[in-house]
């Protein structure tokens, strides 16, 4: 088709339907012109071809025609390997075959979001993972296609993220190319490198937006929907940034799951928060509502926690995707699972001597664990004993309501897996 290959023809017969297209059938209106020029079938039988090609049936019904389609070939003079070939090229179809106008379509789409891609990848990622949920590739993909490319992806930000992804300034207001209509505008053409499959294009100088960098939106935070976004925005433009996590709390009312979300994001990064920080402070902070009175809340100094490691985070998101997809593992206090689906209680590890935070591989154990073990075994519909160890999540999170030194939300027992939480004193949750 570049004018490297000659062009060849299964038949003459087809040449006049196959010349436009350098002798390789494109479109499904092709394949009827095919049928109808060497296999003698009429136009309504034709119209079954077609009709056949885009249903999941499709290689069936095309085999229903094809004696008839092999008798017209021969009349034709068309047998053997040539008559073969004519038909696999039909029978290809029945997987995938556009229309014509289908296809003008869709190349129309394809070329407009190449250039798009190509010159403004900031601007047409943020576009992209606005209008998710879209099928064929996930928002983790996008992101991960776009920093392949060049393009610096940033969590969101309470301070300055919007409601969905956006662009925004590498340097604050401090643009590195033009932007807007003049970037379209600008003559000649940026300069395009040569393309290599393998390798990361990390080159900005066919970019012509400026080379902007991509800020997810508030509204991506799991929990977090448009309406909660658009109210912490609001808020955040019309009394100025937010002070603390409480202050937050106070302005738009999220639930402490909400919190506890966007710590797990890295949105309190901006207030010297870490992930594992924020967690422990999301608790409390929820406690801070405009409908309660003032002081109620038993505050104590925050821990000096360390960080989370690539590693630990990479391990977090990939429990919570086996969480989401239906993962049920043994509850926390439970060995390893049983033929009856919960194994035997373990034996709580004793505290370290000192009450400050320390490392520890174990699940903390604690007056929570004992809480969930000692509940009294019940029976079910069906007059079997059922062990405490073995109920689900909602039903561990009922036990849980009072605790002293363990947290009492299922989200922030996440962090027990990687250090033993200090008695402190208890609180009241919902």
């Amino acid at each position: 088709m570049t004018g490297q290959e000659p062009i060849t023809y299964p038949h003459p017969l087809l040449e006049p339907v196959l010349e436009r297209t350098k002798g390789v059938p494109l479109f499904q209106e092709q394949l009827m012109q095919m049928a109808m020029a060497v296999g003698g079938i009429d136009g309504d039988e034709a119209d079954l071809l077609r009709r056949a090609m885009g249903s999941k049936r499709g290689i069936e019904k095309i085999s229903s025609l094809k004696a008839k389609l092999y008798e017209g070939m021969a009349g034709n003079g068309i047998t053997g390997d040539t008559a073969d070939a004519i038909y696999a090229k039909i029978e290809a179809f029945a997987n995938f075959g556009f229309a014509e106008s289908h296809s003008i379509s869709f190349a129309l789409l394809v070329h407009a979001s190449t250039w798009f891609r190509l010159h403004y990848p900031a601007a047409f990622l943020a576009a992209l993972l606005r209008a998710q949920p879209m099928g064929f590739y996930s928002p983790q993909s996008l992101v991960a296609d776009a920093k392949r490319h060049g393009v610096e992806v940033r969590r969101p930000d309470l301070q300055r993220s919007g409601v969905n992804a956006e662009p925004e300034d590498l340097v604050d207001g401090q643009h590195t190319g033009p932007s807007g209509m003049a970037s379209c505008l600008t003559d000649p053409q940026p300069p395009i490198g040569p393309f290599d499959p393998d390798a990361p294009d990390t080159c900005t100088e066919h970019r012509r937006d400026g080379a902007y960098a991509v800020r997810l939106g508030l509204a991506g935070v799991k929990t977090i929907g448009t309406k909660d976004a658009e109210r912490i925005v609001e808020q955040r433009q019309l009394h100025g940034p937010y002070t603390d996590m409480a202050d937050l709390v106070r302005r738009t009312g999220l639930t402490t799951p909400q919190i506890e979300a966007l710590a797990t994001a890295g949105v309190f990064d901006c207030l010297g928060l870490d992930r594992r920080q924020a967690l422990w402070e999301a608790g409390r902070a929820a406690e801070e509502r405009p409908e309660r009175f003032a002081g109620v809340t038993v505050v104590g100094p925050p821990p000096t926690l360390p960080g989370m490691s690539d590693d630990e985070l990479t391990i977090q998101h990939v429990r919570e995707r086996l969480t989401a997809e239906g993962d049920r593992s043994p509850a926390p206090n439970c060995a390893s699972p049983t033929p009856d689906g919960c194994g035997s209680p373990r034996s709580p590890p004793s505290p370290p001597a000192d009450s400050s935070p320390t490392l520890s591989c174990a699940t903390a154990a604690g007056p929570a664990q004992k809480a969930t073990s000692e509940q009294p075994s019940r029976t079910t519909s069906r007059g079997l004993t059922k062990d405490p160890c073995s109920r689900s999540a909602a039903e561990r999170k009922s036990t849980l309501a009072l605790t002293s030194g363990r947290w009492s939300t299922p989200a922030k027992s996440k962090l027990s897996h990687f250090f033993y939480l200090p008695p402190r004193q208890a609180v009241v949750t919902r």
